[in-house]
Formats: structure tokens, sequence, C-alpha cells
């Protein structure tokens, strides 16, 4: 597997600029954000990209550059839940909302994986079984979490209230890879203590904020990564939108710091 450069993407502000890029760096697009929820009236479930149903026509343009993304070698993956929540609504009615996505994905077959960015108290055997019911209608799908980094640094809860390790030990086969959320402390000794931790390091993504002001060092962090560990599982940043620093440049900049050719960069970076 190569090592990924991944945007998640929520705020819609087009594609283009990145999928003009030949050779295209990027290698998976984590499209934000699914939940779940009640109609006003409180008796009509529904699911939500964002603030609106996936197939509103609202979402046109998006599902366009999508596509183009997909058709370009771009693994899109379906991200679920995040700060807003999805997690205790799915499992309050399991089976209504389960279906709900599954008609989703049935629709647009640019999708290749979901997602799990579990923000809320989740019992672990509700995960379990969704992650057993999403592999067995879809048996080709790329399964991820996103943790906070400290997660995967030490064992004990999270922010689903489960942890971490004994996921990873229930179905570790089953997990692509974890987008580590490592934006307190974007450095080689966190990434370290998360393979010492029992994490291989190829499943392992280092996320970023999209910070201009820190990508340099950030860079220089996962140039030192790649030296030490050749295997990274990758970096991503949260998230894709037109800010200092364009998308496009992003990518190509985080694909040649993952590819080092020139000896690595340590001094910011705490080795031990």
């Amino acid at each position: 597997m190569s090592k990924r450069v991944i945007f998640y993407y929520q705020t819609f502000c087009g594609l283009k600029s990145l999928l003009k890029l030949s050779p295209q760096p990027t290698t998976h697009i984590h499209l934000s954000s699914i939940h779940f929820g009640l109609e006003k009236d409180g008796h009509i479930p529904y699911i939500h990209l964002n603030n609106s149903h996936p197939d509103d026509n609202c979402f046109n343009e998006v599902w366009k550059d999508i596509k183009e993304a997909h058709n370009k070698n771009i693994k899109i993956v379906l991200m679920i839940g995040g700060e807003g929540g999805a997690y205790n609504m799915l499992f309050s009615n399991y089976n209504v909302y389960y279906s709900l996505l599954k008609q989703v994905l049935n629709n647009h077959h640019e999708i290749s994986g979901i997602d799990l960015d579990i923000e809320e108290e989740t019992k672990l055997e509700n995960i379990l079984q969704f992650v057993s019911d999403i592999k067995r209608d879809y048996p080709n799908f790329i399964i991820t979490f996103a943790p906070i980094a400290s997660t995967l640094q030490y064992d004990g809860s999270s922010m689903a209230g489960f942890s971490y390790k004994e996921l990873y030990n229930k179905i570790g086969n089953e997990i692509e890879y974890f987008n580590g959320q490592f934006y307190e402390d974007y450095t080689y000794k966190a990434f370290k203590q998360c393979v010492d931790n029992g994490y291989p390091a190829n499943k392992i993504v280092m996320g970023m904020l999209n910070n201009a002001a820190d990508l340099d060092n950030n860079l220089k962090t996962i140039s030192t990564i790649s030296r030490y560990y050749p295997d990274i599982g990758g970096a991503f940043v949260w998230e894709y939108f037109e800010g200092d620093k364009p998308p496009d440049e992003w990518s190509v900049k985080v694909n040649e710091a993952l590819h080092p050719v020139y000896p690595a960069y340590s001094d910011n970076c705490n080795i031990s």
C-alpha cells in the first residue's frame, strides 16, 4: 500500500485545483460528514450529509467532483460522526438508520469505505456490530477510524468511551488505517509512542490542521518519520479548502515529505 495523502472535505468549495494535478499525489478524500436524526415532528428518521440529505440537489456539484476524483483513482471514504455526533442516534434505531446509510452507499458506487469519527460515548459492542454489518454488505470497503492521537499513544478510555486497544485487538485486521488527530503534538515522538504502543506504522496516518503557519514544521516531521518508519501510513489534513496554502500545493508537498530524498530533518522532532 502506498503512503496515503488524505483530505477531509466538508467545506464544499470545489475540487478543481486538486483534480488538475497529474500525476495525482492525493490518494483519499474523506467526504464529511454523515449524521442521523429525526425531522422536526420527531417521528421521521433522516440521514444528512452536513445539513441536508446526501442526494439533495444542493450537492449536485459535490458529487460531480467526487465522481471525477474517483475516476482519477482517488479513493472516496464517507466520514460518519465527528463533532456533531451520529452514533447515539444511529444505535437508537439501528435497523432504520443503517438502512438509510445503505441507500446512500448503494446510490454512490464511487464510495469505497467509511470512516468512523466517534466523539461521543458509544458502546464497543455496537461499533463491532456496525463494522461487521458493513463488511458483510460491502466486503471490499475500507474501514477507518479517526481517534485523537493520545488514544493511540496510551491505552484506556477515549472520546468514544471505550479502549481503542481493545477495538484493535478484536478487529485490527479489518481496520485499514487510523487517521490520528495529532493536532496538538505533531512530532516524531508522538508517532513513535503510537508504534511503541502496538499499532503498526503503516496503519497510522498523521493528521494536521489546515494551518499554513505550521506546515513547514509538519513537513519536516513527516520527512523524519518517513526516514525512521518507511512504512508510515501517510498524512491527512482537516480540512480541504482554499486557504493560505492551496490544496494542490499541500498534497504535492506532503507527498514529497512522505518520500524523502534528502537527509531527514531532526532538529525540531524530539527524536528519542
